[in-house]
């Protein structure tokens, strides 16, 4: 029997697809962790962009420049795409540059597969710690917030 992802409770549990992951949820707490949209994205917002690199030909470089057109384009919003550092760094080297446009961040949005990778990975519990807003882009281009397990 699964448990419920957000109160650990072992009720009728319903097993939930989400573009971020799977999820349980039990009938005590009707809880997901993963809702609609709440906080949408302003044109006050500067917005990084996060999601695997390493290893994807060209660095996945089309999938964050596709993401940037399209933030840009329906929301008005600063972006900060980490697919224009230079070539030839050190993953090292990588991060820092990563994590620094992303203290300048006041939300992140995940790429698909941003769960296979890493360095997405860190630098989206680097923005939950630092209470940034955390939304994931799925397949359709639709942005979905995600939110952190109270």
């Amino acid at each position: 029997m699964n448990a419920c992802t957000r109160c650990g409770g072992y009720g009728r549990v319903a097993v939930n697809h989400n573009v971020y992951s799977s999820y349980r949820t039990c009938e005590k707490c009707e809880g997901t962790g993963f809702r609609p949209e709440t906080e949408p994205i302003t044109a006050a917002d500067i917005v990084y962009i996060a999601g695997p690199m390493s290893g994807l030909p060209d660095a996945n470089r089309a999938a964050f420049h596709a993401a940037e057109r399209l933030l840009r384009q329906q929301f008005g919003c600063a972006v900060l795409n980490p697919a224009n550092q230079p070539d030839g760094l050190s993953y090292c080297r990588y991060m820092i540059e990563a994590l620094t446009l992303l203290d300048r961040a006041s939300a992140i949005v995940l790429l698909p597969d941003s769960v296979l990778s890493l360095g997405a990975e860190f630098e989206r519990a680097v923005s939950r710690r630092d209470g940034k807003r955390v939304y994931c882009l799925a397949a359709d281009n639709v942005i979905i917030q995600v939110h952190a397990e109270p």
